[in-house]
């Protein structure tokens, strides 16, 4: 094996050798491995429960990091965005049974491009917090953004402000979106976008950015798409 050193002092091989062995025994999975794969039957003492419990302790940030400006997993409820979330149809499983529940799709979510680059692009599914509820979340289709005329689902032409985006559920007929209720959006409440749909298995796909582009006048701020 190979060992670049910064220093002429450390480049002896005794020393390498030492500080590559540290290194591969470092972390929360090679000390778990290493005292309950290699025994079963050990018995974890006081020390080994702290040091477990400091390499959670400093694991714990990254994850929470990961899981609110990175990549997140979401349950999609309803049925506004059928049929590209949560059909009607089942999976082979539960064709047989005529009373079991309706399965709900899971999804991914990348909270990275769009909460910290802002690269909004149309016709993205994104995950956005309620305009009427702080506390809930919703799944909708972006359709157009700031600067942008957008022609509804009444042939009526309206004209996106600034820090706003329009919403729309892929299912009119129950969605509760832009053109319905809501109105323009603020773009600060679009966290992520959905990434591909994850659960169940026999769902599993890229989820597609699909856009209607003789509904919207494109604006002077976003480039198509």
């Amino acid at each position: 094996s190979e060992c670049k050193a910064v220093s002429p002092l450390i480049c002896r091989p005794d020393v390498c050798g030492a500080r590559l062995r540290i290194m591969r025994r470092s972390g929360l999975a090679a000390f778990v491995r290493s005292r309950l794969f290699s025994n079963p039957n050990y018995q974890w003492s006081t020390q080994d429960v702290l040091q477990a419990a400091k390499h959670c302790l400093f694991a714990l940030p990254v994850v929470l990091v990961a899981n609110d400006c990175v990549v997140s997993v979401a349950k999609v409820e309803g049925r506004s965005m059928q049929p590209t979330l949560n059909p009607d149809e089942q999976g082979p499983r539960d064709r047989s049974a005529r009373a079991s529940p309706p399965i709900r799709d899971r999804v991914l979510i990348d909270k990275f491009s769009y909460s910290c680059l802002r690269e909004y692009k149309r016709g993205d599914v994104c995950l956005l917090r309620s305009p009427r509820d702080p506390d809930a979340w919703i799944i909708k289709r972006l359709v157009a953004l700031e600067g942008d005329t957008v022609r509804t689902h009444s042939q009526e032409f309206v004209h996106v402000p600034q820090g706003r985006c329009w919403m729309e559920g892929d299912n009119q007929e129950c969605s509760d979106d832009s053109e319905r209720t809501l109105g323009a959006v603020p773009l600060a409440l679009v966290e992520g976008r959905v990434l591909s749909v994850i659960w169940p298995p026999w769902r599993i796909h890229r989820v597609p950015r699909v856009f209607s582009q003789e509904r919207v006048s494109l604006g002077y701020h976003h480039a198509w798409p």
